[in-house]
């Protein structure tokens, strides 16, 4: 029986939820290293959590402590150890400096540049001193931990195959890269259109740098006043300022009538499926840079959990023509060029539902690939069977 460990103390406990059932084979036994808070989240969404052993942090245990009874645990048990978040601040970081144990160790990593094009930073914000000197001592110092953690682990896992290929062409690591998805094709209920409104969904947490909400917005001012069968469903929660303004924005439309819905709290696990169940078109109007330091190129330097959902719920999507689809998406995808192009495909869209249905059945075919029992073999087959160097 092999000895399979996954540590996460951050957050991702979707992503978490995914890696510990692809772990759990016939041949496998999974435990699950993380605090109290993400185990009572897990519970919510992983369904089979009896199948799990679980080693929970103390409330007043430090990072630093709880990795260290990681490690005693798994140099005495755990043969392949799975470490699926190293983020926060420089501090947070520096306790994975003296992580050391002895079992094979992949690690997760969610910003390619990040890790291994790290840029020093020297901007400084005179008007919120000292606070402003802080981030980029904060920046920088996380820039020299992750190239002192990189070479400690014996291979490394990302969420989205482009960033990988950009990896592999663009740097000289040439330990295993592994690509396991946020989430995973499930075979599940198929929305059955009780009318004749095309339903849209805006996934994510409404942050400034992840969507472009604003061209959201301005997209469906102008079609509300064209077409009354189209409803929009900002799927996220207002995570900033930027958030806050695009909620109102929305307030104001649904005051003139118009059958746009938001949340001004995180969504709970189970609405959010049920609304990506209904939905005929999830719309992902990515920006081009992820604005962290130093900058990510989304679908190339960083992946997305909303893009794996709909694959999770077989569902097809629209995204910028900048954002990489790997074949497997290809069919069921829809990129646009600007909001011009956008808003004509759209219309085209409302226009057609010859094309609407032919696109749903490609997204119900094509996420197959992507289906849980696939994985698992990936799994075994590249991963499991393979012992620490």
């Amino acid at each position: 029986m092999k000895e399979i460990g996954i540590l996460e103390i951050r957050w991702h406990e979707v992503y978490l939820s995914t890696i510990c059932r692809i772990c759990k084979t016939e041949n496998t036994n999974v435990t699950i290293f993380t605090t109290k808070k993400i185990f009572l989240s897990l519970r919510n969404v992983l369904k089979d959590i009896s199948d799990f052993d679980f080693v929970i942090k103390s409330e007043n245990e430090s990072d630093l402590s709880f990795l260290r009874r990681v490690e005693q645990f798994c140099n005495e048990k755990i043969d392949i150890l799975f470490v699926n978040t190293i983020q926060g601040n420089c501090l947070e970081l520096a306790c994975f400096l003296h992580f050391h144990p002895k079992s094979r160790t992949i690690l997760t990593i969610h910003n390619v540049n990040a890790w291994f094009k790290p840029k020093f930073s020297c901007k400084i914000n005179r008007d919120k001193l000292p606070i402003g000197l802080l981030k980029p001592v904060n920046t920088n110092a996380c820039s020299v931990i992750r190239r002192l953690l990189l070479p400690k682990y014996d291979a490394i896992n990302v969420i989205y195959p482009p960033m990988k290929k950009y990896i592999l062409e663009n740097t000289d690591y040439k330990k295993e890269i592994y690509t396991l998805p946020h989430s995973f094709y499930e075979d599940g209920p198929i929305s059955k259109k009780s009318h004749e409104n095309i339903i849209f969904t805006v996934p994510g947490a409404i942050k400034e740098g992840r969507l472009d909400y604003e061209l959201v917005i301005k997209l469906f001012e102008d079609l509300f006043l064209k077409y009354n069968k189209l409803e929009i469903y900002m799927l996220g929660y207002p995570y900033d300022s930027y958030g806050e303004e695009i909620v109102h924005k929305c307030e104001e439309l649904k005051k003139d009538g118009y059958l746009i819905y938001y949340f001004k709290e995180p969504v709970p696990r189970d609405v959010w499926g049920e609304i990506f169940t209904k939905s005929d078109f999830i719309l992902m109007p990515f920006e081009k840079w992820w604005p962290s330091e130093p900058r990510e190129l989304w679908g190339t330097t960083k992946g997305s959990g909303s893009m794996s959902e709909c694959i999770r719920y077989a569902k097809p999507f629209i995204i910028p023509e900048s954002f990489n689809v790997i074949k497997e998406l290809e069919k069921f995808t829809v990129k646009y060029k600007n909001i011009e192009n956008l808003k004509e495909i759209i219309e085209s869209l409302i226009k057609n539902k010859e094309k609407v249905n032919y696109l749903t059945n490609q997204a119900l075919i094509n996420s197959k690939y992507f289906s849980l029992q696939n994985l698992k073999e990936y799994f075994k087959k590249d991963i499991s069977y393979k012992n620490k160097q």
